[in-house]
């Protein structure tokens, strides 16, 4: 099964297939900040507008109208608490998570994760929160209420996408205590966003009347551009005007797969100097350490890497491949295999970045692979929600993440 148009998607496909189309005369609410209680809430519990921060000025925007609130209001999750930090990210998030969908990050013993909350049955996102705890699943806070895409993480400040059909969608930033959300950047459908110091680093699709018909089909994703913005949302820069598939900006270069042809090519942070580095059509690249890491667009989906001036390009692997990630020595991937029935499972792999020591983590589990320290974080592709688990990078201790106290 081909993973490059459905990763891009995964978050709004949640908000769209899985809920009735919003009628032109009705409003949709996008994040609300949750309040010092207990549990989470059900769905009625949605205030009926939110204050974002749109700079210079603030603005009160209502996005969805609200049905009334219960009799009696039924308690949210402990309080969030504010925690200095030791260590400071450079850059918001690994690209190997980014180019996954960005749903995990981290900084210090902090991680933080969107979560579906598989109890509130309704078809639409609000059942859906930000979360955050210590690495060793402690301290479970949530920070916001609504689902959000390609996290990053510098200092006090997350900063994340809503990528949504109808109303809000662009750039946000939240502080890292779930205060203060701010609209950064409008946008149609933003992906692949890097966050570099000051700076952000995104692929903004247009709307495009296909997706509603049909998200999967590939001409959805034509005609998008690569940009780049300060983190307070000024100085929008276009860098090149070519939809920029799995965007890795690494060392004043932006890698990146060019949608008209799928291949390899590499520009400089100012827009300067392209370079067709690969004439293979390919997906799921990761740029570490002066390799590009990719699987093939062919029936195989093979591994290969290639050095990142376009030399010594080398096949890993003879297996299916794809939701690759490359950190600490190894490269972390999925498998598909036919389940029968129509069905297609995968299976969760690592092997070293030179191709040796194979081993299969998880069977039957692996899409969208996230790695936070020793832990590997997955979504298992079972249902429009896919339940989200978490497994260590030796293969033990695999269990489902579920907000604690929830229900």
């Amino acid at each position: 099964m081909k993973k490059i148009t459905a990763l891009l998607l995964a978050g709004i496909i949640l908000f769209t297939a899985c809920r009735n189309e919003i009628p032109e005369n009705e409003t949709e609410e996008i994040f609300t900040i949750p309040r010092e209680t207990t549990t989470v809430p059900p769905i009625t519990n949605i205030p009926k507008t939110t204050t974002i921060t749109t700079p210079p000025t603030t603005t009160t925007t209502t996005f969805y109208t609200a049905p009334p609130e219960p009799a009696v209001t039924p308690p949210l999750l402990p309080p969030v608490e504010f925690y200095p930090y030791e260590i400071i990210n450079e850059r918001g998030n690994s690209v190997g998570n980014i180019i996954n969908g960005g749903r995990v990050a981290t900084q210090g013993d902090w991680v933080y994760y969107w979560m579906l909350h598989e109890d509130l049955e309704q078809d639409i996102p609000w059942g859906s929160y930000l979360m955050r705890s210590r690495l060793d699943g402690t301290q479970e806070e949530a920070l916001l209420q609504g689902y959000g895409e390609y996290t990053n993480i510098i200092g006090d400040w997350i900063y994340f996408t809503y990528n949504s059909w109808y109303h809000g969608a662009g750039i946000y930033k939240v502080r890292t205590d779930g205060t203060e959300l701010t609209f950064l950047v409008e946008g149609n459908l933003i992906g692949y966003v890097n966050v570099i110091g000051d700076w952000i680093y995104y692929t903004n699709f247009p709307k495009n009347p296909i997706f509603q018909e049909n998200p999967f089909d590939e001409t959805v994703y034509e005609g998008g551009s690569i940009y780049k913005a300060r983190t307070d949302g000024t100085e929008k820069t276009l860098i090149i005007n070519e939809s920029g598939w799995y965007v890795n900006v690494v060392d004043d270069w932006i890698y990146y797969l060019n949608n008209s042809d799928r291949f390899i090519y590499k520009i400089r942070i100012d827009g300067t100097e392209i370079t067709q580095l690969s004439n293979i059509q390919s997906s799921f690249i990761n740029v570490v350490d002066e390799w590009i890491y990719y699987s093939t667009r062919d029936n195989d989906e093979f591994l290969y890497k290639i050095r990142i001036d376009g030399s010594e390009n080398t096949q890993l692997n003879s297996i299916n491949s794809h939701s690759i990630n490359v950190d600490n020595g190894w490269i972390y991937f999925a498998s598909d295999y036919d389940a029968g029935g129509g069905f297609t499972h995968s299976d969760l792999y690592k092997m070293c970045i030179d191709g040796s020591d194979i081993t299969i983590l998880k069977e039957g589990g692996g899409d969208n692979i996230f790695t936070i320290e020793d832990w590997i974080y997955y979504t298992v592709p079972v249902s429009p929600r896919p339940p989200f688990y978490r497994v260590r990078n030796d293969g033990t201790d695999n269990h489902r993440v579920e907000i604690q106290g929830a229900g």
